[in-house]
């Protein structure tokens, strides 16, 4: 089972790993793997990040503000909303996002839920 973890190294940079977790071996290992430095994501890298967070947490739903503020940087990764709008764009585009109108605004939760 993967893990996504946040690292952050000794001069403050933010590092994405995943941590692999094999409960069924004889000495329950795990293993982590450092991905990348994610001071300054791309798009593409943001979206990922955000379908890892609905996969981990497949009830979740926020606005571009609470993604960008709670979401990401639980992951380890920092950057402005309208990276996250972008991110999220693609993301509904692909069927992968659905948005929601509510009378305070929009969120954005993973498609297929109820």
């Amino acid at each position: 089972m993967d893990q996504a973890l946040s690292v952050v190294g000794r001069r403050g940079q933010r590092w994405h790993a995943i941590r692999n977790v094999d409960s069924n071996g004889p000495n329950n290992r795990s293993t982590e793997r450092r991905l990348r430095h994610v001071s300054n994501p791309a798009v593409s890298d943001v979206a990922r990040a955000i379908e890892a967070y609905l996969a981990g947490h497949p009830g979740a739903a926020d606005n571009e503000d609470g993604i960008a503020t709670w979401w990401l940087p639980s992951m380890g990764i920092d950057v402005p909303v309208a990276r996250v709008r972008q991110a999220l764009d693609g993301l509904t585009e692909r069927g992968v996002v659905a948005v929601v109108a509510l009378p305070g605004g929009t969120i954005y939760r993973a498609a297929g839920r109820p």
